[in-house]
């Protein structure tokens, strides 16, 4: 009875082991898609920030360049700007 105790208590424990082993390699694994998908919300997050700051920037950009062509246009059709002086 004692060897068969011994074969079973080793075949436990190896048993054990191997299952420790694939949860170390499980969580191992795990955590690094974690960490990687972590850097990349973290990334994206800063670039949804610095792409509302650009599209801000560029909006701004396209409102100045449609009113400088606007006034170009208009002054170019050989009209003057009303300065407010008025004539009768």
């Amino acid at each position: 009875m004692a060897v068969l105790d011994a074969f079973s208590s080793f075949f436990a424990s190896l048993a054990d082991a191997v299952s420790s082993l694939i949860q170390a390699i499980y969580g191992l694994i795990s955590g690094l898609f974690q960490s990687v998908a972590g850097v990349i919300s973290s990334a994206l997050r800063m670039l949804g920030g610095v792409g509302q700051f650009v599209l801000a920037n560029a909006l701004t950009l396209v409102i100045g360049a449609a009113v400088t062509l606007a006034f170009v246009k208009y002054t170019t059709q050989g009209q003057r700007l009303a300065s407010g002086v008025k004539k009768n």
